[in-house]
């Protein structure tokens, strides 16, 4: 098996089924992870995942279809990959699930912290286009099925009034109504 590095990683066979989730998966959400991939490309089993997130499988690598070295393949084809595509690494920590404490869970039989970090890594996606917002953004158009007017737009937070500002009123007609309530119980 060669090293993969950046310049020879595409030639890899794993690289055409990795290519293929980390596409599917960009195309339902703004975020990949290793994990996702392996159940996409059939290598791990979601219910053995479950399993591991609930604490009942020591580490994760016992139940993934195929060797230690295609996983650690895979991983180096991942971050290679979405580095190439401009997605931004950020590390997350995965806990156990379920009652009782939640202890750091295990990806790897050694423990080594290297891939520890490369199966926990998850690669986001720049954020997706923003929609117009406010009226000025909108295009102003006249009655044509189909095409938004200004009346279309949505209502801007100033418009709205806010909590504090509920509160801030209600306190005041609270204030203003008070002596009348005690004027009232002074009559009777």
């Amino acid at each position: 098996m060669k090293q993969l590095t950046k310049s020879n990683y595409k030639s890899d066979k794993l690289y055409p089924s990795v290519v293929r989730a980390v596409t599917a998966i960009l195309e339902r959400k703004l975020f990949i992870s290793p994990i996702e991939i392996l159940i996409e490309t059939d290598r791990l089993d979601k219910k053995l995942y479950e399993d591991w997130r609930f604490g009942r499988i020591p580490y994760l690598e016992r139940v993934t279809n195929g060797g230690l070295g295609m996983l650690n393949r895979i991983v180096k084809i991942i971050q290679l990959h979405c580095h190439e595509r401009g997605l931004k690494p950020s590390h997350t920590v995965h806990n156990r699930w379920g009652k009782g404490p939640k202890t750091l869970l295990r990806f790897s039989k050694s423990g080594d912290a290297k891939l520890e970090i490369a199966y926990s890594t998850h690669w986001v996606a720049k954020e997706a286009p923003e929609i117009a917002t406010t009226a000025a953004e909108l295009p102003l158009t006249e009655s044509h099925p189909g095409t938004p007017s200004l009346h279309d737009a949505p209502r801007r937070r100033t418009d709205r009034i806010t909590t504090a500002e509920r509160r801030a009123t209600k306190k005041a007609r609270s204030l203003y109504d008070a002596p009348r309530r005690i004027h009232h119980s002074s009559v009777q």
